[in-house]
């Protein structure tokens, strides 16, 4: 296998809307997000593989009098990277992911509010870091 590149990306909106009601509390009545991603790939032949990616946001909130606060609009960029290794015959791999590498801060309301279990944010203003190990047994 030769080494390849592969470079992505996408306009991606998400929207939420609801009539205000007694139960509303901190709900945003209105979401409005629009995420750009851009995102370059190296697939190496000795199975090791690089990610950068580019995630221009764009988010508007609207919510209640008395939680407008956490209202409002943001813009922001974030750089996120991968590297990964596969293991020998197929056994698994290691990965070490970064988010948010430059650290940049801003205001992101994800839409945890709209499902029933937590989930990860895909957007943290903070850096992080994952490290991931998948085996094959």
């Amino acid at each position: 296998m030769n080494p390849q590149v592969i470079a992505t990306t996408a306009l991606e909106f998400d929207g939420f809307e609801r009539t205000p009601n007694v139960n509303t509390g901190p709900t945003p009545l209105l979401l409005k997000t629009y995420v750009l991603p851009v995102s370059v790939r190296y697939f190496a032949s000795a199975g090791t593989a690089l990610r950068l990616g580019v995630n221009h946001v764009r988010q508007s909130v609207d919510r209640l009098a008395q939680f407008a606060d956490n209202a409002g609009k943001d813009t922001f960029t974030t750089l996120d990277g991968e590297i990964a290794w596969r293991l020998p015959q197929g056994r698994g791999s290691i990965s070490l992911q970064g988010r948010n590498l430059t650290g940049t801060r801003f205001r992101f309301i994800d839409d945890s509010f709209r499902k029933p279990s937590p989930e990860v944010p895909r957007f943290t203003p903070s850096r992080s870091l994952f490290a991931t190990v998948s085996l094959a047994l």
